[in-house]
């Protein structure tokens, strides 16, 4: 009896071990790449309850106001292995879909049209790795300095 009963519990500990094991790895902090063509003064949100590096990873690359300089920091965020590109405004939008064809990008544009600037092949069916908000409202992305 006490020979059936090791190997039950035995098996069941064999069975059960690597369950355990794979319970204890440790959570992977999404981690997301931001894009503008600004100035890092420009930035200012509400946190939402998120707490950098401990509920999320977010390595910001700032144009400074050199648009030239987008292209080479969107290849920089992808060699980064960021989960998702968030790009704001039309310049940083272009530097991330050249960068990159699978990272999803979120853009936020105030001053142009998605399907007009070639963004999205129609607004039913956009297609590609991107969304976001556009508003195509050029006179209040002026106001933002976004552009």
């Amino acid at each position: 009896m006490r020979r059936r009963q090791f190997i039950v519990l035995f098996g069941g500990a064999v069975v059960i071990w690597p369950r355990c094991l794979s319970a204890q790895q440790a959570h992977k902090i999404p981690l997301i790449g931001l894009l503008h063509p600004g100035f890092s003064e420009q930035a200012t949100g509400p946190e939402f309850g998120y707490t950098e590096g401990q509920t999320i990873g977010i390595q910001a690359r700032w144009g400074r106001g050199k648009p030239e300089t987008l292209a080479e920091l969107a290849e920089d965020l992808v060699r980064l292995r960021v989960d998702l590109l968030v790009a704001v405004a039309r310049p940083s939008i272009e530097a991330a879909k050249a960068a990159t064809k699978e990272l999803p990008i979120i853009a936020v544009d105030l001053g142009s049209d998605p399907v007009g600037s070639g963004f999205a092949s129609s607004l039913a069916a956009p297609g590609g790795n991107l969304t976001g908000l556009f508003l195509d409202l050029p006179d209040l992305a002026k106001a933002a300095r976004f552009t």
